[in-house]
């Protein structure tokens, strides 16, 4: 077989060398070049049979499944018809044994005639006494019926009674553990009374000496306040001998504001920082301060409504109030009227 494809491709091979050299010789008039012409048509006509043998060979291949495919159905298919015609013998064997009890029923259903009419008679006596049976029967179902129905209104009722008895033993221990809980809460609380009351007096004692310390530390800021001025406006007084007439009368404003603030104002500007100041001054002179407030919360890294709400808790530490109204979008934050005057004071 290898040796006849060989052969076929070798005499391919050559009748398309003379073809296409006899070709080239006359259309050119020139051996070499139809020489030529017929070496390069040998190795194409080889590569062309190569690709049609692989064709031819897939192409084999494929029918070899496909009659494959086709020897495995017929295989399937010679199964099927081997189970069909047992099956076939089967049911002949049912039908015939079908025959032979049809022939016995027909004997049996003879015998079964004679007893017939005796059974109709029996029957009609049995139809009375079955009416009779019903009869009664609808009387018992009427009465089973009313004993159910009693029967079920009284199992609800113990199902309710038995349901509130489960919760009220529930609730009984329940208030039986709360009530020793408590019992042993008072127990404890009644041991922690004494202490409790010692310590509480300690704590009204030193709060009332912290009171005291704090009301002399105020009065003691205050006082270092003035001489802190005094001091500022003798430095001043030294380095600007010409204005010294004005600074005079500027310190003596001073000194009298100073007096005049009371000791939880002083120590709210005491307690207040640079921000905070800058803050209030914006409010009492700026119709719309919120530029400055935003500025000044974005150089903190906070929101301005945290700031107002510093200052604000910062007054009701020292003065036992808020000072500023927080305001809204249309309606900018403000002084409220009550502080006004003594904010001024202590800020400008």
């Amino acid at each position: 077989m290898r040796s006849t494809k060989l052969s076929n491709r070798i005499l391919l091979s050559s009748v398309a060398f003379s073809v296409s050299f006899f070709i080239g010789l006359v259309a050119n008039r020139d051996f070499g070049k139809a020489l030529l012409t017929g070496v390069i048509t040998v190795p194409a006509t080889y590569a062309g049979t190569l690709v049609v043998e692989n064709k031819q060979r897939k192409k084999k291949n494929f029918l070899l499944n496909e009659i494959q495919a086709i020897d495995g159905e017929r295989q399937d298919l010679e199964e099927h018809l081997y189970y069909l015609q047992s099956s076939l013998n089967q049911l002949n064997l049912q039908v015939t044994e079908r025959h032979n009890q049809r022939d016995v029923l027909n004997r049996e259903i003879a015998n079964l005639g004679a007893y017939r009419h005796q059974l109709e008679d029996q029957g009609f006596i049995l139809q009375t006494q079955v009416q009779v049976l019903e009869t009664q029967k609808t009387e018992l179902n009427q009465s089973l019926l009313a004993v159910t129905s009693e029967k079920q209104k009284t199992e609800l009722s113990l199902s309710s009674l038995r349901s509130d008895l489960s919760k009220m033993q529930a609730q009984f221990t329940e208030n039986q553990k709360e009530k020793s809980v408590l019992e042993q809460e008072i127990t404890n609380l009644k041991k922690q009374k004494r202490p409790l009351q010692s310590e509480a007096e300690n704590l009204q004692t030193q709060i009332q000496t912290f009171e005291m310390q704090k009301a002399e530390l105020n009065q003691s800021l205050l006082s270092l306040q003035l001489e802190l001025r005094q001091l500022q406006f003798q430095i001043y007084e030294i380095k600007q001998p010409k204005e010294k007439s004005r600074q005079k009368t500027s310190f003596r404003e001073t000194k009298t504001k100073l007096e005049e603030i009371p000791s939880e104002w002083a120590e709210f500007k005491a307690r207040l920082s640079d921000d905070d100041i800058q803050i209030l001054k914006a409010i009492l002179e700026q119709n719309n301060p919120g530029g400055t407030i935003k500025k000044i919360a974005e150089e903190n890294i906070t929101m301005p409504q945290l700031l107002i709400d510093g200052i604000n808790e910062l007054a009701m530490d020292t003065i036992g109030d808020l000072i500023i109204e927080p305001g809204s979008v249309s309606v900018p934050p403000a002084i409220a009227q009550e502080y006004l005057t003594k904010v001024k004071n202590i800020i400008l």
